[in-house]
């Protein structure tokens, strides 16, 4: 009997358990699989998700001094191998920084949807691809990792020159990158909500379309409160910057027309592209007294960006804004400019999103922009959340790809940037972001890492070479503007560093000036010496901070002028030369003709040397952004990588009579058809070694010979650079930069090194 009630009392037992489903909120996730339900996946799980792992305390930072050993850490309760093996463990949780963490192929964490780290990793990985990104690839088989970095600190005392250790580390972000790159790198951050306190963390915003006007404007205060002259003050001298030569005009929001600034006023600037074949309003003297009078501007059709600035101009309390549109003369035949103009504005602010005027100021009106935020629970209590850094956005702006562009950034004070549907504010201490909390003060977190600003705390030919770096990264329209797209800046640095440029060299420094070089093919612009990076198209970049050390006695030759013309004394004294001073015929300077294309010449004396070029090889470079490789204070912790290759350019050994690579060099792939040809090289100047970079890949060919090894193994061992030149009707021109063992001249090929007096174009 009891056999045949069973299925009876199942199918009640049934009924009732889906009676109970009536009473609680029904939602499909909760009939999901259990092994579909958000849990960590066993990777992940090893990450050490807690809400201390992103906080740096303050035993952290004193097992973190590089000099200094662990703190002492209490075994007295345990003993033997079980005590050191204590240690162990307690040291690797104190120090677990820059380790990555694999956590598989890229294909593998799409099949974990279920685990919701996996799932902010696959929001970075599927980020679009930016016109500014390096060649990728895009492989599902990349390998990802995480790796825990330091990400917020403080300065213990402001010291604009000061070292690393001022700065105390107080947070942490989790890096996601892969190998090979796969994807732009990216971060994880703890949301304030689960964090102790709320600077560095981040942030989750109010609206997703609308910006909030009250953060832009606590950002503008503390810059203005708590960064002093740093900020407050011009980049640009007193001398340079004197009254305006004209009236200064602006549009006055208030009253919605072009007004005339009363001297002392505050006024904001607006930096934005016009955008090819785009009509819009100019103000011309037959306009003015139109659009002078109250309300004219309101009947007027304005571009889109000129309308959210002015909306956001109110909403910042400020009541004039200049625009070059309107605030100067559009005649025909007279264009009046203030070069200094972004450097009087209070704030600049950057219209960085779209190609044109109709572009627009995202976030300013409704509808505007649809910020997506990614945030997950990834363990109770435990909310992150991606982010990426501002110069990541930034960067990939066409606005910040111009040439143009770059001194407008430079000289401004505060920049309210407006890029990607995203707004960030730098001055030149700090990054803030809509989402992550501003840190404090003294503050500093990753997002500042590539701020272009920042190289204007630096050493003074730092902060030469790094303006110089960062310039040549961008595009230019007409290639004959190349120095006076920069001549904002270069008077800045001169006035700044009390020092003279000359053709974009430094001529104080003109020893380490010429040893500028390229990651990438670099094409010849003409009318510019080949000596002067402005006389190439491409990316610049110097190797070395250390000072390059030389006997020359520098001096020019102008077109169609005979006499010679002396550089100032440099400021590093000259040295023995490698090959004792050979009486030679000197070369009589003489008129060039009258080709004005004819760039100016360097003349001197120097060694000349031949040898020939070994084993060219395919040359990957660091991608890593000029502002990271050398500046003080915090470091960037990001991956470096091998970029691709440039299929243009190749690394070549340099051969010495006996056919032993005594040197490297750079070069175009042309040259791949000159290899053990003997070539002439001038010796220009000494450093102390050669770079990492270059020489690591050498050292593990089986050609590299013993006898260099030992030499590069001591201290100090000391390089030459040396110059490839080809020669034209008596005059060198460069063709690249290498160096040389200083042992290297000693087995050079015929003729042997000697003196010449030096002509180079």
């Amino acid at each position: 009997m009891s056999q045949q009630l069973q299925p009876t009392n199942g199918i009640h037992e049934f009924k009732k358990r889906m009676k109970s489903f009536t009473k609680i909120p029904f939602r499909l996730k909760d009939l999901e699989p259990q092994a579909e339900e958000s849990r960590l996946c066993d990777y992940c799980s090893k990450l050490k998700f807690e809400v201390d792992s992103f906080v740096v305390r303050s035993q952290d930072r004193q097992f973190r001094q590089s000099d200094e050993k662990p703190t002492q850490i209490d075994t007295s309760h345990i003993g033997g191998l079980a005590a050191e093996s204590f240690v162990k463990q307690e040291q690797r949780k104190k120090n677990f920084e820059n380790i990555p963490r694999y956590l598989g192929r890229l294909s593998n964490i799409r099949r974990k949807k279920y685990c919701p780290f996996c799932r902010l990793v696959l929001e970075i990985s599927d980020r679009p691809l930016d016109q500014r990104a390096p060649s990728q690839s895009r492989s599902e088989d990349a390998a990802v990792y995480a790796k825990w970095v330091i990400d917020g600190q403080e300065e213990i005392f402001i010291d604009q020159a000061g070292p690393e250790q001022q700065y105390v580390p107080r947070t942490r972000r989790v890096l996601i990158y892969s190998e090979p790159q796969a994807f732009k790198d990216g971060y994880v951050a703890l949301l304030n909500e689960s964090a102790p306190f709320k600077e560095f963390f981040g942030r989750r915003l109010k609206s997703h379309d609308l910006l909030e006007p009250d953060v832009l404007q606590s950002w503008i205060r503390t810059c203005e409160n708590a960064h002093g002259q740093e900020c407050e003050a011009s980049l640009v001298h007193p001398d340079l910057m004197l009254s305006p030569k004209n009236v200064l005009r602006a549009i006055d929001v208030d009253n919605m027309c072009v007004a005339e600034v009363p001297p002392h006023a505050r006024f904001i600037a607006l930096s934005y592209l016009w955008g090819k074949n785009f009509e819009q309003l100019f103000t011309t003297s037959e306009s003015l007294p139109r659009l002078s009078k109250p309300g004219a501007l309101l009947k007027e059709r304005l571009p889109r960006t000129i309308k959210d600035t002015i909306k956001l101009t109110r909403m910042l309390g400020e009541r004039y804004l200049w625009t070059d549109s309107l605030a100067l003369i559009h005649d025909t035949g007279f264009q009046y400019h203030d070069d200094w103009i972004y450097a009087r504005a209070h704030l600049t602010i950057v219209a960085g999103s779209g190609k044109d005027a109709n572009a627009g100021l995202p976030g300013v009106r409704e509808d505007s922009r649809m910020w997506h935020q990614t945030i997950e629970e990834v363990v109770p209590g435990v909310k992150l959340m991606v982010s990426h850094l501002a110069e990541d956005y930034i960067a990939t702006s066409q606005w910040d790809s111009r040439a143009w562009t770059f001194q407008e950034r430079m000289l401004s004070r505060r920049c309210l940037l407006f890029v990607n549907g995203r707004v960030y504010f730098q001055c030149r201490r700090a990054t803030f972001c809509e989402d992550m909390e501003m840190p404090s003060p003294n503050g500093w977190s990753l997002d500042s890492i590539d701020m272009p600003t920042r190289i204007f705390r630096e050493k003074p030919f730092v902060q030469f070479t790094s303006a110089v770096e960062l310039y040549t990264r961008r595009d230019l329209t007409n290639a004959a503007d190349i120095l006076e797209a920069f001549g904002g800046v270069e008077q800045v640095l001169e006035k700044r560093l009390n020092v003279t440029i000359y053709q974009g060299l430094f001529e104080q420094l003109m020893d380490s000036s010429l040893i500028w070089e390229s990651s990438k093919r670099l094409v010849r612009r003409h009318g510019f010496p080949s000596w002067s990076w402005a006389g190439w198209m491409g990316e610049i970049q110097w190797k070395f901070t250390e000072s390059a050390k030389s006997w020359i006695q520098w001096h020019y030759t102008e077109d169609r002028v005979e006499e010679q013309h002396h550089f100032p004394a440099q400021l590093v004294s000259r040295i023995e030369p490698p090959v004792p001073w050979q009486r030679h015929r000197r070369r009589i300077a003489r008129k060039l003709g009258n080709n004005s294309n004819v760039a100016p010449l360097l003349h001197f004396d120097t060694i000349v040397a031949y040898f020939s070029l070994i084993h060219p090889q395919p040359v990957h470079k660091t991608t890593i952004s000029p502002l990271r490789k050398r500046l003080t204070g915090p470091s960037a912790l990001s991956t470096v990588r091998p970029a691709p290759a440039d299929p243009g350019l190749l690394r070549t050994g340099i051969a010495d009579k006996n056919g032993q690579w005594c040197g490297t060099i750079d070069l175009d792939e042309g040259w791949q058809i000159r290899i053990g040809v003997p070539l002439k090289f001038l010796v220009m100047s000494r450093l102390s070694c050669f770079a990492e970079e270059e020489i690591s890949l050498w050292r593990d060919y089986p050609f590299f010979p013993d006898a260099a090894m030992e030499e590069i193994e001591r201290f100090d061992y000391g390089v030459y650079n040396v110059i490839l030149v080809s020669e034209q009707k008596g005059i060198c021109h460069r063709e690249g930069l290498g160096r040389i063992l200083s042992s290297a001249l000693q087995n050079a090929l015929e003729p042997e090194p000697c003196w010449q007096d030096v002509l180079l174009g």
